[in-house]
């Protein structure tokens, strides 16, 4: 057993189980990693929700769900662009358009 064998053994006792399989798992990127978090949760509201998960789920139609589901995506697109049109009119000019957008959102 080498030393970095030990120290996991020794972290172990410390740190719970999830906490490791989240270290062992994680992704370098960090926006890529708070997506995959963001699926798994979701996953865990959809299984709660309808008591099973999409690998057993064999009666729902996946591509009508996802065509709804884009539908309403745009939408909500649409509704954000009639938005900034709104900013637009406001500050014609880009520099000042785009530093009231960083002021509201960040």
């Amino acid at each position: 057993m080498n030393g970095i064998d030990i120290l996991t053994e020794n972290i172990k006792e410390y740190i719970d189980e999830e906490i490791m399989n989240k270290m062992k798992y994680a992704c370098q990127d960090p926006i890529v990693e708070a997506v995959r978090e963001k699926l798994k949760q979701r996953s865990d509201v959809g299984i709660k929700k309808y008591n099973t998960t999409l690998d057993q789920n064999d009666k729902d139609n996946y591509l009508l769900h996802l065509q709804q589901e884009l539908m309403d995506g745009c939408n909500y697109v649409e509704a954000e662009m009639q938005k900034m049109k709104k900013f637009i009119q406001l500050y014609p000019n880009d520099a000042d358009l785009g530093k009231k957008i960083r002021e509201i959102y960040g």
